[in-house]
């Protein structure tokens, strides 16, 4: 009681390609004076390259925060040795609201449970990122139990937006008024000739031909996200967030989780949450759907989809998971032709049979097949030119952007935060990553 953040000792390496978040890592300075913290600004985005980083400055480091620079040995850096994993707190985090928003309301968490005899030097490697499928290969993942956490949680306000953009993008037509605005004409809203300046424009931006030749006929074929049914494929913070932001706009919220979420303890959300965002209690979603089989993810997709979104984790389990037999439930004749937005994993999709639905859909008149298709993720990344997938019907594609903001940086550098007064003060790490489930 009253006693401030226990001491602890150390040496906190940042090696991240952005400039460095100084109000946290000032606090943290602050806070803890015997830990030494040294910032690296290295290489460009996404940098892995371990020879960036010379050997020795490994040495004596006991937390790394990095996007994915590590040693080329996990020798290198001795003092992160092998010992048990802590568990993951069954409490959520909030961290301070920023300055303009402090009247806001926002939950208070209980604190999480002690540990037993807490080292006054943390040991943990915390990454910048929420996928670590990269990573699954490296002796720091295979060999050692050293506690990886993530910055899960972060990405949720930004990807959503990105989420919600892309599919108002696809059912507003906006591709056609924007080429309109582009040609300097005040667009017509009676059908123009397929030879119009209004039809070649359109197709200059990537349209479908069933659009291009009825010219402005599909902004009468507009329909709002009111009633309309949302599939999250994987509720963790992204999933939650877009949840939020479709409940608000009116629609109805399906989620499906690999593992059963029956009790209300089971659909609260655990990790760190951006305040004032997502679905603390799970209380969102109308219906919950859950397994690691074909026919519990078929059950899932049958659920009379308008927009499925795809935010699982990549994993062995999740590779290919998506493919002709879900494409066919999702587009089938007579049904919503679903609206599929992936921002997980290129390779969860099978990509050539995606492509396929959207030309289907086309093809047939909008009998079967997918209306559209929002993908900020590909296979391969980055995706080469000329690829089949950049010219597919009612296809958005974006290189791997949806989650970059001028936030990013501060807000994982916060879940790190957390995590070292966590290990002061004994308690458990939070976004701690299970390598049995591989995230």
């Amino acid at each position: 009681m009253g006693g401030g953040p226990a001491e602890i000792t150390g040496h906190l390496l940042f090696t991240l390609s952005w400039p460095e978040p100084k109000d946290v890592v000032s606090r943290i300075r602050k806070a803890y004076p015997k830990l030494k913290v040294t910032y690296m600004q290295i290489g460009g985005p996404r940098s892995r390259l371990p020879a960036e980083v010379p050997d020795d400055t490994w040495k004596d480091v006991t937390i790394l925060s990095t996007l994915g620079t590590l040693p080329k040995d996990p020798a290198l850096m001795p003092n992160i040795g092998t010992h048990s994993s802590p568990s993951i707190t069954l409490e959520p985090v909030f961290l301070p609201l920023p300055t303009p928003l402090k009247n806001r309301p926002t939950p208070l968490p209980k604190p999480p449970p002690l540990t037993t005899n807490p080292r006054r030097t943390p040991e943990f490697i915390h990454f910048n990122s929420a996928g670590l499928d990269w990573l699954s290969s490296h002796p720091l993942y295979t060999d050692t139990d050293v506690p990886l956490t993530n910055s899960s949680g972060i990405h949720g306000p930004t990807i959503s937006e990105w989420v919600i953009m892309t599919a108002l993008v696809s059912s507003h037509k906006y591709n056609l008024l924007h080429a309109w605005q582009r040609h300097e004409r005040w667009g017509k809203r009676d059908v123009p000739s397929p030879s119009s300046p209004d039809v070649k424009s359109t197709q200059e931006n990537g349209k479908s031909a069933q659009e291009t030749k009825d010219g402005a006929e599909p902004l009468r074929q507009v329909r709002d996200f009111v009633g309309q049914r949302l599939g999250v494929l994987g509720y963790g913070a992204i999933g939650r967030q877009t949840a939020r932001v479709g409940a608000a706009m009116g629609m109805d919220v399906v989620a499906y989780t690999a593992g059963p979420k029956e009790t209300k303890e089971s659909k609260r959300d655990k990790g760190y949450i951006v305040p004032g965002t997502g679905d603390l209690e799970g209380d969102i979603p109308g219906r919950w759907f859950s397994g690691t089989d074909k026919a519990s993810l078929h059950e899932f997709l049958g659920q009379d989809l308008d927009v499925l979104l795809i935010s699982v984790p990549l994993t062995e389990k999740t590779r290919g998971m998506l493919g002709r037999e879900e494409f066919e439930i999702l587009g089938k004749k007579g049904g919503r032709h679903t609206f599929v937005v992936n921002i997980s994993r290129g390779k969860i999709v099978v990509q050539e049979e995606l492509i396929a639905a959207l030309e289907a859909f086309e093809s047939t008149g909008g009998e079967r097949g997918l209306r559209g298709a929002a993908l900020d993720v590909a296979d391969p990344e980055p995706l080469p030119d000329g690829h089949p997938l950049f010219s597919a019907p009612n296809a958005i594609v974006t290189p791997h952007v949806s989650g970059l903001s001028v936030a990013y940086g501060e807000r994982a550098a916060r879940v790190l935060e957390v995590n070292v007064r966590n290990w002061a003060e004994g308690r458990e790490l939070i976004n701690v990553v299970d390598r049995g489930r591989g995230y």
